[in-house]
């Protein structure tokens, strides 16, 4: 969950999931999966706090 919490953070700060995937955390294609999904469930707001690692797990 870790890794997940981190990309998120990434995410949220405006990086591009190819700058993510060059920093090694996760490939493109998941990077692209996992951002769909947070901004279904609106993780990506940064107003917003991230959700709980419980959270993430059960939608993950």
């Amino acid at each position: 969950m870790f890794t997940i919490r981190q990309i998120l953070v990434w995410m949220r700060h405006g990086d591009t999931d190819r700058s993510i995937a060059r920093a090694g955390l996760m490939g493109r294609r998941k990077l692209g999966l996992l951002r769909q999904q947070a901004a279904q469930r609106d993780w990506l707001d940064p107003r917003r706090p991230l959700p709980e690692d419980a959270e993430m797990a059960v939608a993950l």
